[in-house]
């Protein structure tokens, strides 16, 4: 649907470096988006923002319904994310 649609723009941008601002549309949208906080994560891991991106993934990892088990399998994010 929609969300799912923002959230492949969102990683199509990370793709681009220009992300932040569309994850975060997606994220206000569906708070609970682990595919997108795993993104953010990443995102700010790589530009250094360490505690930001601790913070990001814990969420990911805690306070969504999916959480983040399948984003630590580096295959499947890989092959299917």
């Amino acid at each position: 649907g929609f969300r799912t649609s923002l959230a492949n723009m969102a990683l199509a941008l990370f793709g681009a470096g220009k992300y932040e601002a569309q994850m975060q549309t997606v994220l206000r949208r569906d708070p609970n988006a682990a595919g997108m906080r795993a993104a953010l994560a990443a995102a700010l891991f790589v530009r250094g923002e360490l505690a930001l991106a601790e913070s990001a993934w814990q969420v990911a990892c805690d306070r969504t319904e999916e959480g983040c088990s399948r984003y630590k399998d580096l295959a499947w994010v890989a092959e299917i994310r």
